[in-house]
């Protein structure tokens, strides 16, 4: 193995899905990496059509991951890097070999914070990877203390936090852009009122729930709420009396204006790992009410209104406080300074360390 051995970077989660934070995640990173040194060493293993090309860096098909199969999946993966002669592997998801050394990153600890049944096959292909890992990189402080806390053997690896980064595209509206989203779409749509915006999932640990308490407990004569997914919380939020729900997805570009164009975010969940929409409100100029919880109090520090995210008083209480203007003006002001700190750039150099570390020391090993 020579010091400018092949680092095999598995493109599963693409197999599933490009828009959500994972993919998005992946999708920064790599095009950070076409363009840097170590573009030139990266193998992209590609398990379907979804995965967007990566112009400069080089790539291989390989069989979809079948979730159910997923230990005969790891000699497949370990086939690859031998034939490659890779120095170090890193998935998307938590597909790993059997011996190439790995970097895994870590987004969250949810189902082992909330509960939930590990011995289903992909959170037992998550500890397998976590325990074949060399190292770590992992989405916030708060995911690292909760790999530590619960792994207690791997919790001597090295690990850093890479964390997120918010694109230069999610940046606040122009007047004209504002212009032309109320006219395109929050009149004919919303009819015309403020809106609550709720993006992604929003039930389970999402805590979509605490939104239908505490709006039940308000006159919603002038409001309306965005989601861009539906769920079981959708028809409950439709049974609030005057109260207007309306589901639409956004390409990159209607998000931002999604964002720039809201009352405020509303994200209440249990546990994040992150909390991307947080940051991208932020920097969107759209203010924030969310968690206090896990890594959102870190993501959204003094920006946000924070809450209890299983008392809707708490909630009730924040959505009163940014009807006020001077309220709201200071935490979008807050807000985009907040949102600075979130540098693709940095993450994709932080997590371009690491790996270099970890294929340094298999070659020397």
């Amino acid at each position: 193995m020579t010091a400018s051995a092949p680092i095999v970077v598995d493109g599963v989660f693409f197999q599933w899905d490009t828009v959500t934070g994972i993919a998005r995640l992946w999708g920064q990173i790599l095009q950070r990496w076409a363009g840097r040194e170590i573009g030139r060493r990266v193998v992209v293993l590609r398990r379907g059509p979804m995965l967007p090309e990566l112009e400069g860096l080089a790539m291989r098909d390989v069989p979809p991951l079948v979730q159910e199969d997923w230990q005969s999946d790891r000699a497949i993966v370990q086939a690859i890097c031998e034939d490659l002669g890779a120095a170090v592997f890193l998935s998307t998801y938590y597909t790993h070999p059997t011996r190439c050394p790995a970097v895994l990153w870590i987004h969250d600890m949810i189902p082992e914070r909330m509960g939930l049944d590990l011995s289903a096959p992909l959170w037992r292909q998550k500890h397998a990877a976590i325990d074949q890992a060399s190292a770590y990189s992992c989405s916030s402080t708060s995911s690292l203390n909760d790999l530590r806390a619960l792994s207690t053997p791997n919790a001597g690896k090295p690990a850093l936090v890479a964390g997120c980064g918010v694109s230069a595209d999610m940046r606040p509206a122009t007047a004209e852009e504002v212009a032309l989203f109320e006219t395109n779409f929050v009149r004919p749509q919303l009819g015309g009122r403020p809106y609550i915006f709720m993006p992604g999932h929003t039930h389970g640990y999402k805590n979509g729930a605490l939104l239908v308490q505490a709006l039940s407990q308000m006159d919603c004569s002038n409001l309306a709420v965005l989601v861009t997914m539906d769920s079981p919380e959708t028809p409950r939020l439709r049974a609030i009396p005057n109260l207007l729900v309306v589901e639409n997805h956004f390409n990159e570009f209607g998000l931002r204006l999604a964002y720039a164009c809201a009352h405020c975010l509303v994200y209440p969940s249990l546990y994040e790992g992150f909390g991307l929409p947080v940051a991208e409100a932020m920097a969107c100029g759209c203010p924030v009410i969310c968690s206090g919880t896990s890594s959102l109090g870190e993501v959204a520090g003094d920006a946000a209104l924070l809450i209890d995210p299983r008392e809707p008083a708490s909630l009730v209480n924040a959505l009163k406080a940014m009807a006020q203007p001077d309220v709201r003006r200071t935490h979008v002001q807050r807000g985009l300074v907040q949102a600075r700190k979130f540098s693709w750039d940095k993450s994709a150099a932080a997590l371009e360390a690491l790996v270099l570390r970890t294929a340094s020391g298999a070659h020397s090993a």
